[in-house]
């Protein structure tokens, strides 16, 4: 019976420090997670703002080029870069990614002189981030595009 007495700790004390190992783990747990989870937001709204800034730029210049080598149509131009398509969708709605032809602008430039080209610009596009810090929508800069004219569509 002393053996046993002698290796006894008493119970509170023992309670408590396990009481506070669990604690503090559970403290360094939650921290741990809220920065991997704030890490993982942060990576996905970076690779959402790459996304955008390629598929616009692209968008920007196809659309210089299509309207280069193509009858130039304002109309037709601004439906192929948010649309894929020269001629607007029946119901009007979004094209890839939200784009639309209201956020597109097209000008030509110098029309008919030495240096006759159309510009391309998607602009007042916005860009949502879920990053804390960052959160809230944002415009980025206007993406342009400017090709010479080449044959505007003629087959000589």
């Amino acid at each position: 019976m002393s053996k046993i007495n002698r290796l006894a700790k008493p119970i509170s004390a023992v309670g408590l420090r396990s009481r506070r190992k669990k604690g503090a783990a559970l403290v360094e747990g939650t921290l741990v997670l809220l920065t991997v989870v704030l890490m993982t937001v942060f990576v996905m709204d970076m690779g959402q703002m790459l996304i955008y800034m390629q598929l616009f730029s692209d968008r920007a210049r196809d659309a210089a080029r299509f309207s280069a080598v193509n009858v130039y149509d304002q109309d037709a131009i601004e439906s192929y870069t948010a649309h894929f398509n020269a001629s607007a969708p029946n119901d009007g709605g979004d094209g890839l990614l939200g784009l639309n032809n209201s956020y597109v602008e097209v000008e030509r430039l110098d029309q008919g002189g030495d240096y006759d080209r159309i510009e391309v610009r998607i602009e007042n596009f916005p860009l949502q981030f879920f990053t804390p810090i960052f959160a809230g929508k944002y415009q980025h800069r206007p993406f342009r595009a400017v090709m010479p004219v080449e044959s505007l569509g003629a087959t000589n």
